[in-house]
């Protein structure tokens, strides 16, 4: 009877947490601060995800949605090589996004990286999808460059679950070939000291003070260094593993 009972309110439990899960991911809120909350809730799923991830996959685009959200409050980014890491609230207006929009953001990448350490052998099955997905988004200019970096830890940790050597170095390949991409792009600029001066645009004073020249080369020199922290990250994670 008592083993009866046990099965019973088991199934009980399971049936009210499938019930759960499906009503936080069919959620579509319309308000940022609940967004905000949403993603939450969907970071909170990741231990039920583990047994059941049945809703997961819906799960993940909700929160790759909020990655690349555009902003109510705000015009939008003024121009990819403006946007900023920095955690100065001032930075905010060079991004172009409001406050509201960069803490979901954030939020929503950092749930997204928790969801991959928990459960990156549930992300496996889907794994081409996932990839292509993200390397959109890479390219997104909506993407915050820490948004860059939550995504290159997310796929890295489900590459970590990939079992057959050859298919996890051909998704290994596929994460970093935005990077690389980069990298390559940039190869003229390390080659010598004079090539990286260069690059920074600091040899000629008349260039320093001109506002386009310091926005072009600062949205390369982003660029180049957010290539080796991507890389440094997923090496990192694989290592880890």
């Amino acid at each position: 009877h008592q083993q009866a009972q046990q099965t019973q309110t088991r199934n009980e439990v399971l049936a009210s947490l499938s019930s759960l899960a499906q009503a936080v991911v069919a959620w579509k809120p319309t308000f940022v601060w609940l967004k905000f909350r949403h993603a939450t809730l969907l970071e909170a799923l990741r231990q039920y995800w583990k047994y059941q991830a049945t809703t997961l996959p819906a799960g993940i685009e909700a929160l790759l949605s909020y990655i690349n959200i555009t902003d109510e409050w705000s015009q939008g980014p003024p121009a990819a090589t403006t946007t900023t890491t920095s955690n100065d609230p001032n930075n905010n207006k060079k991004s172009g996004f409001s406050g509201e929009i960069v803490g979901l953001k954030k939020k929503s990448g950092v749930a997204l990286v928790s969801i991959g350490k928990a459960v990156p052998h549930q992300l496996v099955h889907g794994l081409q999808e996932l990839s292509a997905r993200c390397s959109t988004l890479l390219s997104s200019p909506l993407v915050l460059p820490m948004n860059q970096m939550h995504l290159y830890e997310f796929l890295s940790c489900v590459a970590t679950a990939v079992e057959e050597p050859v298919s996890r170095s051909n998704f290994i390949g596929n994460v970093l070939s935005h990077s690389l991409n980069s990298l390559e792009s940039a190869q003229h600029a390390l080659v010598s000291m004079d090539s990286f001066l260069k690059f920074m645009g600091v040899l000629d004073p008349n260039l320093v003070a001109e506002p386009n020249h310091v926005k072009r080369v600062t949205h390369e020199f982003q660029n180049l260094f957010s290539a080796f922290n991507q890389l440094l990250s997923v090496g990192k994670r694989c290592n880890e593993a």
